[in-house]
């Protein structure tokens, strides 16, 4: 799915509680709180092992842990960041900011840091 489909699809389910700024950005928090606990479950599966990324979790989970578990995990953290997805284009959208912009923005910004 592209970017402007999505916009399209968001826009077409913003109703209710969806058209309150106020709302969309505490849902918003929220969503990326849920995120970063099911992070926080990743993290305490390994158990201090050091794990800085996606395939030194697998290699840890195929030598010495709980592969399905690790996937059962992934899998929910997909679920998660689609909803801090959901909340962070419909925030763009509620204030006339184009996603796409905010992507560009962003991308300048980085691009400018010296580190």
């Amino acid at each position: 799915m592209n970017l402007s489909k999505y916009q399209d699809f968001v826009e077409s389910r913003a109703k209710g509680h969806a058209a309150d700024l106020k709302y969309v950005a505490i849902a918003l928090g929220g969503e990326t709180g849920e995120a970063l606990d099911v992070v926080k479950k990743m993290l305490r599966l390994v158990d201090g092992n050091k794990v800085k990324d996606w395939p030194d979790l697998i290699e840890w989970a195929n030598t010495d842990g709980d592969r399905n578990k690790l996937d059962d995990l992934r899998e929910k953290l997909m679920l998660e960041l689609g909803d801090v997805l959901w909340y962070w284009v419909r925030m763009c959208q509620l204030f006339g900011m184009n996603p796409k912009d905010v992507m560009k923005a962003n991308k300048v910004k980085l691009e400018a840091r010296n580190d």
